[in-house]
């Protein structure tokens, strides 16, 4: 019994091998983004389940004990703020993000809130930590 057999060239190429290197490259990558270290000033941030991450661009308002505020990494007193803040307004639509940390008196925060508002801003949040959901937490 003779088999026959036909040479027929193969026109197609495989691009197996090509689609693995890039999608290792693509998880190395990934890797690598989550080990940048960020570097910060140290606030100790109440706790939240509930928070979301802002997304859009916003001006940073530090405050930390004994009435110390941060903007654009100046630091400066209450009265300070008071008057450079109206400076920094452009819009309606702007932002302010308020890192206040956790040993503050409500009282002190609404402070700063209220002159953050009185500057024109009427968009403000404030920054928390994520507190991971227990079983037994409410939703």
């Amino acid at each position: 019994m003779k088999i026959t057999t036909t040479q027929k060239r193969i026109s197609s190429t495989y691009l197996t091998s090509l689609t693995d290197v890039i999608f290792l490259l693509l998880i190395f990558l990934m890797l690598a983004s989550n080990f940048i270290t960020q570097t910060g000033i140290n606030v100790r941030l109440p706790g939240s389940s509930s928070g979301m991450a802002q997304t859009f661009k916003v001006i940073e308002v530090i405050y930390k004990p004994n009435n110390e505020i941060i903007l654009n990494n100046i630091l400066m007193d209450v009265n300070q703020f008071k008057d450079i803040l109206p400076t920094y307004y452009s819009d309606k639509e702007q932002a302010v993000r308020l890192i206040a940390d956790k040993s503050l008196s409500l009282q002190e925060v609404i402070t700063v809130m209220d002159i953050i508002r009185n500057s024109g801003f009427e968009k403000i949040t404030i920054a928390t930590y994520k507190i991971p959901k227990t079983e037994n937490a409410p939703e």
